[in-house]
């Protein structure tokens, strides 16, 4: 979705207060799950074991699940979570995040600063900028968009992720550029990321810049007659993007730039993208009707196969599991099979939250989904009613559902709230040194 000079922060509050009018209706609340969910909770079934990470007050905190050990990093230079910046990424005990004027790493396991580099200067500031330009990571280096000085500009950095030092960079936009920051997508020794010539076109993100990712060479810059949004995938050597100025999904070649294909999406903007075996599913919504749509795409010709809808709520959350979708969307959590795309089960989403605790001033939501083993994850939050853009919200509990059956098999009371600027930054769960991703985080 393309982003305009308005505050990010607001359009995070307006979803956080739909979910708020979702779950006061009552009607919704009475309707019986269909297939074989249930409410029923079973504590200590299964156990869900590793340490989760989060960004909050310029701190990277964790949580070990096991010990309900809790520890946060001294306050960070360039912190993730706050003011619209990079979720936080994972590799090999330490934790990295970045905002638009540098990096940071962290010890996973102590919390202590391992190294902060900064890339830009702070005398730059726009009110214009997105929480999508997450570090992504390959071998020994780690990638992220960021300004490039006080002028506007900004740029791919190529920095080593031991010692913090930039290998090399490349810019990728023109002078007061407006756009939003985006996050590249590796494909084999590329690199791709959005940019942008001219600031005149407005906020638009219309080129594509393929790159060397050892080298920082660049394969190839275009120009497309799009506008971006600020999400890229990549499978099998194809480039697939999101157009921001229309709701429409876009196939590019990676060997050379050219377009593949160019599919209209129905609704008034697209969202981020799930890759099956045989076709991409495409999350779309209308601002107008306040309903969520998902569209499965063939990857090879770009049309549409077929579609599911979720009505009455701008917000929507999914997982791709082994055996099917998993979309979070108003009160419901349903699933859908992946062959034919059928409702295996849907169950309502306040059955798992903990409607014996909540504070008469506040509101519950399921914010986000984790996808780990057989189970999915799910965020809940209280927010207060009157949130303004100075509160938090408080993730108290997560609650683990079998994606089988959708019955809730276990509930991981925090011993302490988790407060979270935003929870559309995500969690990592990290097990074994292997790290899980919350949707919206990565």
């Amino acid at each position: 979705m393309l982003i305009f000079n308005y505050s990010v922060r607001c359009f995070f509050v307006i979803v956080l207060l739909s979910i708020i009018g979702c779950q006061k209706n009552k009607d919704d609340q009475n309707n019986n799950p269909t297939g074989s969910g249930n409410s029923d909770t079973t504590v200590n079934q299964v156990n869900i074991d590793g340490t989760i990470y989060w960004s909050n007050q310029n701190k990277i905190r964790s949580l070990n699940l096991k010990t309900n050990a809790f520890i946060e990093s001294p306050v960070l230079k360039y912190p993730a979570g706050n003011n619209y910046n990079a979720p936080l990424a994972f590799d090999s005990g330490l934790i990295y995040t970045a905002n638009r004027y540098g990096a940071s790493c962290v010890d996973g396991t102590t919390g202590a600063i391992v190294w902060e580099h900064g890339y830009a200067s702070t005398a730059y500031s726009s009110s214009n900028y997105s929480v999508k330009n997450s570090i992504v990571i390959s071998r020994n280096l780690l990638y992220v968009v960021g300004y490039t000085g006080s002028d506007g500009q900004y740029a791919l950095y190529a920095i080593d992720k031991k010692s913090g030092a930039i290998k090399w960079q490349k810019e990728t936009t023109g002078l007061y550029d407006y756009s939003t920051l985006t996050t590249p997508v590796i494909n084999g020794e590329q690199i791709i990321v959005l940019g942008n010539n001219n600031y005149t076109v407005s906020n638009g993100l219309n080129r594509l810049i393929c790159l060397n990712k050892n080298t920082g060479n660049v394969i190839w810059d275009k120009i497309y007659n799009a506008y971006f949004g600020s999400n890229l995938s990549v499978k099998d050597n194809i480039l697939y993007a999101y157009k921001g100025d229309t709701a429409a999904i876009m196939a590019i070649n990676t060997t050379d730039g050219t377009q593949k294909w160019k599919t209209l999406i129905p609704g008034t903007s697209t969202e981020k993208l799930i890759f099956a075996d045989n076709e991409v599913v495409v999350h779309s919504a209308d601002r107008n009707t306040n309903a969520n749509y998902y569209y499965y795409v063939d990857y090879n010709t770009g049309l549409i196969k077929g579609s599911l809808t979720e009505s009455n709520t701008i917000f929507g959350s999914w997982a791709k599991t082994d055996l099917n979708y998993i979309a979070a969307a108003g009160l419901k959590l349903t699933a859908y099979d992946r062959k034919d795309h059928s409702v295996q089960w849907q169950v309502l989403a306040q059955h798992v939250l903990d409607q014996d605790t909540i504070p008469a001033s506040v509101s519950w939501g399921v914010t986000d989904l984790l996808f780990y083993k057989d189970y999915v994850l799910q965020f809940a939050v209280w927010i207060n009613p009157n949130l303004s853009v100075t509160d938090e919200v408080v993730i108290k509990t997560i609650y683990v559902t079998d994606i089988k059956n959708g019955k809730t098999v276990q509930r991981i009371k925090l011993p302490k709230e988790i407060p979270v600027f935003n929870p559309a930054f995500g969690f990592i769960l990290v097990n074994q040194n292997k790290a899980y991703y919350t949707h919206n985080s990565r």
